[in-house]
């Protein structure tokens, strides 16, 4: 509420806000119309005959519509393209670094086996005690707990291995839900 009325307050007039009101929903229309074509292709699975003809005849009006706020860009229309701007700076940041640490967490197999191997050998001490590592990591060894034991130099009598898998569907046969690996 704040940053909303100090913005109302620094444009100073309502037509100077209109400039940045009209760019905001004119962008706004323009990436809703690519969204609907991305949805249209990728969850509906329409052809992209179909998707571009359904989408065309919006992208053409919004198009225009944004076209014609571009020259409301120095009436206050920078504002909305910067906030723009600056969340999807965040925003591909913030995925990059997700990128990042899943490259990180893919181990060679070698090392899960050798792991495993020292595990049975003995090799690795057991202390007393549980221990329980989260995980998004698909493999059986998780990285966490490799790591874990070089720094440490022992693991936990018993070992919990959690990951949590979200499913793009509402509901999920309880079969699925719930599995038990040794």
């Amino acid at each position: 509420m704040i940053a909303t009325v100090a913005i109302a307050v620094a444009f100073g007039s309502s037509d100077r806000l209109a400039g940045a009101y009209g760019t905001a929903v004119a962008t706004t229309m323009l990436l809703t119309t690519c969204l609907l074509y991305a949805a249209m292709r990728r969850i509906w699975r329409w052809s992209a005959p179909l998707a571009l003809s359904v989408a065309g005849l919006f992208i053409i009006v919004d198009i225009a519509f944004f076209y014609a706020n571009l020259l409301k860009i120095a009436d206050g229309g920078w504002l909305p393209l910067t906030l723009g701007a600056g969340v999807f700076f965040i925003m591909s940041t913030w995925r990059s670094g997700v990128d990042c640490v899943h490259d990180a967490l893919v181990q060679p197999k070698e090392e899960s086996q050798k792991f495993l191997d020292e595990l049975a050998r003995g090799k690795i001490p057991r202390v007393p005690g549980t221990a329980i590592f989260l995980t998004k990591s698909p493999q059986k060894i998780p990285p966490l707990m490799i790591y874990h034991v070089q720094h440490m130099g022992s693991l936990h009598e018993r070992v919990v291995t959690l990951t949590v898998e979200f499913e793009e569907t509402p509901r999920v046969p309880l079969s699925g839900a719930a599995r038990r690996s040794t």
